[in-house]
């Protein structure tokens, strides 16, 4: 379980820097009311992401309530680009918050559908990951590394190879596992993430421990 909670807060300021570009709305016709009404459903989104990256959890009705409530606005007004983000950090919620995968795979699925219908890659690769994260925690390892691996062909993160190199452990294919550790290092060097760099290393020396290469860990 310790092991689960480092994976969860390691993983979580990348997970909240997902709504920088947000105005990707469909084209289609809104009436001034619907203007008003993406609006809220934008600002809503908006503070969920805030909420996330300051891992303020303490108030967990809340944040479900908003989420739920930019989810029937943008239903009743056929925003689907908001609605999908919606259902992403629905998702977010039942995987980090409430620990109910079924839930949060539901929603992720549901958000890839959208997502997929509009052609959005960066979420795309990123529903792809949290499903793979999902897959994860319920040690459904090798459907995890099927997601990451389709996560990683639509967009190039860090955390992604970091999760690969984490469910190639697991099914100890050390060699795969050891590759992506290796360049999830390398990402985080370019991105100057050293508390994540130190955390490869760490299970990278666990890694090779198994492997029986410990003196291979930093090299």
């Amino acid at each position: 379980m310790k092991h689960l909670f480092t994976i969860l807060f390691l993983l979580l300021s990348f997970f909240s820097v997902s709504g920088q570009d947000d105005m990707k709305v469909a084209l289609q016709e809104f009436t001034v009311q619907d203007s008003l009404t993406i609006h809220e459903v934008d600002s809503l989104n908006a503070l969920t992401i805030q909420i996330f990256k300051n891992a303020s959890f303490s108030a967990k009705d809340s944040i479900y309530k908003q989420v739920d409530r930019a989810i029937a606005l943008s239903e009743s007004i056929d925003y689907e680009y908001g609605q999908a983000k919606a259902l992403y950090y629905l998702g977010r919620y039942y995987i980090t918050l409430e620990l109910e995968p079924a839930k949060a795979t539901h929603n992720f699925l549901k958000s890839l559908e959208l997502f997929t219908k509009l052609d959005d890659s960066n979420f795309i690769s990123r529903c792809y990951m949290q499903l793979g994260l999902t897959n994860y925690i319920i040690e459904f390892y090798e459907e995890a590394i099927r997601n990451l691996l389709l996560s990683l062909e639509i967009d190039d993160h860090s955390t992604t190879k970091y999760l690969l190199a984490l469910s190639y452990t697991k099914i100890k294919d050390f060699s795969n596992a050891k590759a992506y550790f290796k360049k999830a290092i390398a990402h985080y060097e370019k991105e100057g993430d050293q508390a994540k760099i130190n955390q490869c290393y760490l299970y990278m020396g666990q890694l090779f421990l198994e492997m029986n290469e410990a003196d291979s860990s930093f090299v």
